[in-house]
């Protein structure tokens, strides 16, 4: 989608410009409107502000703007395989207490 059709919709959810919602988000307006434009890449940590101001979800946000052009402000370390082991098996206990 446009940067036009964003703009359409922040407009129904009541900030008239993108450079007010850029306030309420507590952004540079100059890099607001760079990313709304596709200028420069959204950081995860705005795409998540955007979407708590806006009362969206993420998958609301990539539809004006595709996922891919969303990074990560802090590189995702990979759990280890006993950290993934013990979501597996906290996994387990929660659903045979539900049972």
């Amino acid at each position: 989608m446009t940067s036009l059709a964003f703009t359409a919709f922040i407009k129904t959810k009541g900030y008239t410009t993108k450079g007010a919602l850029a306030d309420a988000c507590g952004m540079d307006r100059t890099v607001f409107c760079d990313r709304c434009r596709g200028r420069s890449p959204w950081l995860w940590k705005e795409a998540c502000k955007v979407c708590s101001v806006l009362d969206i979800s993420l998958d609301d946000f990539a539809a004006y703007f595709p996922a891919a052009a969303v990074r990560r402000s802090t590189p995702v370390k990979p759990k280890s395989d006993r950290e993934q082991l013990a979501d597996a098996l906290q996994l387990a206990a929660d659903l045979l207490k539900k049972a």
